[in-house]
């Protein structure tokens, strides 16, 4: 009976994850890079479900093949399993941060484990140090919960990422996000300490499930183009930091894409996307994780910075504008991309930020070139 209910939930998280990840091809937009990462890893953990369900139906069994396929398909569950947190740790990354540059110190201490896990469990047939298969029986032997906490210590640094980010995260994204990363964590919790149940995987599933409705917020809450927040999610945030006592001082930048309406007219509404896309990539290149820049209509942007990092503005608008003059001579485009930028710090009541954005957007075109 216990080994029916096992294979059931496991079944029917799959069938479960594989119905939301066809509704989410459709409904999510398949450019962007955050749908189809998540996309990819709902058809890995559908295939590993299904993986983990048949080593339970040949568990017990003695023949030569089921205990051949029982090591196989358990040897690739532990294989997986760091790859899939590690890319659900980039995932929930992504949504806050640049991606770690690739030859950082981070990147590759992120991936040593990695390599320890999969020269312990490829040679684990011999060694038998991760698991047996004993007359067809599976059995943990001592370095399992070696193999464990590398897989489950990437869903601890993302649950890490979400508290980090926690001031940037909008109310109803928060619980959301609060629960996908901690689901997996318990899940994995109750499977190692109750040998026979199976959780982990079902439970990582169920996130997924969760997160394709964050993914359906996160479509209302970021500009499609530039991936910037949207002008209501931003005014949103100021509503929020209105009604809270305590002030929080910020610096704060207006900028604006100059000329879009030529950019438009000559090239193509097509070319003025791209220049918005781009002017943002640049001037995010600048900006800390906890900073937040909204697209406020048309070609204006906002940015709010941390107040707890040292800004100098003005040595910070002068990387933005080399960004700009960098990609310029690289010459991409058949036009030179330039902005115009108002600054400030605001330290006041946040009912009254509405003035404080007309006196930085005053300033922004006190400033700005002549064409």
């Amino acid at each position: 009976m216990q080994l029916y209910y096992q294979t059931d939930v496991s079944f029917m998280t799959a069938f479960l994850l594989t119905l939301v990840a066809v509704i989410a091809y459709f409904r999510l937009n398949r450019k962007d890079t955050i749908s189809q990462a998540y996309l990819i890893t709902s058809g890995i953990i559908v295939f590993i479900l299904l993986i983990e369900a048949y080593t339970m139906i040949i568990d017990g069994k003695n023949d030569e093949l089921s205990v051949f396929l029982a090591i196989a398909l358990n040897t690739v569950l532990f294989s997986v399993g760091p790859i899939l947190t590690l890319s659900w740790f980039y995932l929930i990354r992504s949504m806050f941060a640049p991606n770690i540059k690739r030859k950082s110190l981070i990147h590759w201490l992120l991936f040593f484990p990695q390599v320890v896990n999969l020269i312990i469990v490829l040679t684990n047939p011999w060694t038998k140090v991760v698991f047996a298969v004993v007359d067809g029986q599976y059995v943990r032997n001592e370095w399992y919960w070696l193999v464990t906490i590398v897989t489950y210590m990437y869903v601890l640094f993302s649950l890490f990422i979400v508290i980090k980010n926690r001031k940037i995260i909008t109310k109803q994204d928060k619980i959301l996000l609060h629960v996908i990363t901690t689901l997996p964590m318990v899940g994995g919790a109750i499977q190692g300490n109750f040998y026979g149940i199976l959780t982990i995987w079902p439970s990582v599933a169920f996130a997924l499930i969760l997160m394709y409705l964050f993914l359906q917020q996160r479509v209302i809450h970021l500009d499609f183009l530039t991936g910037a927040w949207t002008r209501e999610t931003f005014f949103l945030h100021i509503s929020r930091l209105a009604k809270l006592k305590d002030k929080h001082p910020t610096n704060a930048l207006y900028f604006d894409l100059n000329h879009l309406k030529e950019i438009n007219d000559t090239y193509g509404h097509s070319a003025g996307d791209f220049a918005l896309k781009t002017i943002v990539q640049l001037v995010k290149m600048e900006l800390d994780s906890k900073d937040i820049i909204a697209r406020l209509g048309g070609d204006e942007f906002i940015v709010l910075m941390d107040d707890q990092r040292r800004i100098n503005i003005d040595e910070l608008m002068a990387k933005v504008h080399r960004n700009i003059r960098a990609f310029n001579e690289q010459k991409t485009l058949d036009f030179k991309l330039g902005i115009s930028i108002g600054y400030g710090r605001f330290e006041g009541d946040y009912q009254q930020f509405d003035k404080f954005m007309n006196l930085i957007d005053q300033r922004m075109y006190q400033q700005k070139p002549k064409k």
